[in-house]
C-alpha cells in the first residue's frame, strides 16, 4: 500500500477561498491516506472518500463527481479496474491512478485503453499532485462544456427538425389545398354550373379531340343535339326557377340514358349535346330515340307537365371537322322541330 511519508513531503499549497469548483473522490483502502489527500483539496473542491471499489463506485453514482483519484493496489478490485468501470458509467469523469513502480505494467495498459487520464508514481509531491488535480478539473470542465454544447446542438437540431417537419407538413397541406383548388377551378371551368354537365367550352375541346382521333384511327363518330320543346312557355308560365328544375331534370335523364363512353353536355339555354365516339349513324339514331322516349315518359321533380325534346343526329364524314359535324346535327334538329317536335331526325 502507498504511504504519505514520502508522497506528501514538500510544500503544501495554501487553500483558495471561494466556491467549490467541483467534486473530487479519493479512493484508498488505507483510510488515513485517503483522508490526508482529501484534506489537501477540501478548501477548493467538494471531496468524498472511499476505502474500497464498491463504495467508490456507489459514490460516483450518487454524486456529481468530476475527478476520481484511486490507489492501484486495493483488495478485491484494483484501481485500474475501478476506473475502467467509472469510465463506462461516465466517460467525462477524469480519472487519476496512484501507483508504485511495480504496477507500471497495469498503468500502461490502463493508459492505452483510455481508462485513466493521468497517473502519479510514488513518491509524488504536493505541488505535483495539486497540478495534476487542477489540470484534471480543467479537463473535466472542458469535457462538460463539450457535452453541454453537444446537448444544446442536439436540442437545437431536434428543434430545427421539428420546425422543418412542421413546415413540410404545412407546405404539403398547402400544396394539397392548392391542388384541390386548381382541380376544382379546372372542373368548374369545364362544367355547366346549373346541370353539372360539360359546358360549351369543354364540349368544343371534346369535339376537336374526338374528330382528330376518329380521323387518325378511321373510326365512326356521331353527335346528337337535343332541344327542349316549348321551353320558353315553361319559363313564362311557371317561372325561371321551375325552368331551371326542368333543365336539371332533362340533364339527369340524358346523362343516365347514355352509354358509359358517350359524353353529355349543355350547349347553351335549353340545348344539350351527346357525343357518341365509335358510333355509326344508324346506331346513333337508336340512342337518340331511346333518350327521346325516356324523356317523354319521365316525371321531373318540381314540374307537373310532360317534357319533350327534339333531336338532331349526324355522323362524321371523311375529312369533315367538328364544326361541319355539328352544323349537320343542328340542321337535323331544325327539321325535327319543323316536322312537329318530339322526334328524331338524321
Amino acid at each position: 500500500m502507498s504511504t504519505l511519508s514520502k508522497g506528501f513531503a514538500g510544500r503544501v499549497r495554501a487553500p483558495k477561498a471561494g466556491k467549490a469548483k467541483g467534486a473530487l473522490l479519493v479512493v484508498d483502502d488505507e483510510t488515513s491516506i485517503a483522508e490526508s489527500i482529501a484534506d489537501l483539496f477540501r478548501r477548493e473542491y467538494i471531496v468524498y472518500t472511499a476505502s474500497n471499489a464498491t463504495d467508490a463506485y456507489a459514490s460516483v453514482v450518487d454524486h456529481d463527481v468530476s475527478v476520481v483519484i484511486s490507489d492501484q493496489r486495493m483488495p478485491q478490485e484494483t484501481g485500474a479496474e475501478l476506473l475502467s468501470r467509472v469510465a463506462l458509467y461516465n466517460p467525462s469523469i477524469t480519472r487519476i491512478l496512484l501507483t508504485g513502480f511495480a504496477d507500471i505494467g497495469a498503468v500502461i495498459q490502463a493508459v492505452n485503453s483510455g481508462q485513466i487520464y493521468y497517473y502519479l508514481a510514488k513518491p509524488w509531491s504536493d505541488d505535483e499532485l495539486h497540478l495534476v488535480v487542477d489540470k484534471a478539473f480543467e479537463h473535466n470542465g472542458l469535457l462538460r462544456e463539450r457535452d453541454q454544447l453537444i446537448e444544446q446542438l442536439r436540442a437545437a437540431n431536434t428543434g430545427l427538425e421539428g420546425q422543418v417537419a412542421e413546415r413540410t407538413r404545412e407546405l404539403q397541406a398547402r400544396t394539397e389545398e392548392l391542388e384541390n383548388s386548381n382541380r376544382l377551378i379546372s372542373e368548374l371551368a369545364r362544367k355547366d354550373p346549373l346541370t353539372g354537365l360539360s359546358n360549351r367550352r369543354h364540349l368544343d375541346e371534346l369535339f376537336a379531340m374526338e374528330v382528330e382521333r376518329s380521323a387518325r384511327h378511321k373510326l365512326s363518330l356521331s353527335v346528337i343535339i337535343a332541344d327542349v320543346d316549348h321551353f320558353k312557355k315553361v319559363n313564362d308560365t311557371h317561372g325561371h326557377a321551375v325552368g331551371d328544375m326542368v333543365l336539371v331534370g332533362v340533364a339527369k335523364i340524358l346523362e343516365s340514358g347514355k352509354r358509359p363512353y358517350d359524353m353529355t353536355g349543355r350547349f347553351g339555354g335549353e340545348e344539350f349535346v351527346v357525343l357518341l365516339p365509335e358510333t355509326r349513324g344508324e346506331d346513333a339514331m337508336v340512342v337518340a330515340e331511346r333518350l327521346r322516349t325516356a324523356l317523354q315518359e319521365a316525371a321531373i321533380a318540381g314540374f307537373t307537365g310532360t317534357v319533350t325534346a327534339s333531336f338532331g343526329v349526324a355522323s362524321l364524314l371523311s375529312g369533315e371537322d367538328s364544326l361541319g359535324l355539328f352544323a349537320k346535327a343542328d340542321g337535323a334538329l331544325y327539321r325535327a322541330k319543323e316536322n312537329g317536335r318530339n322526334r328524331v331526325e338524321f
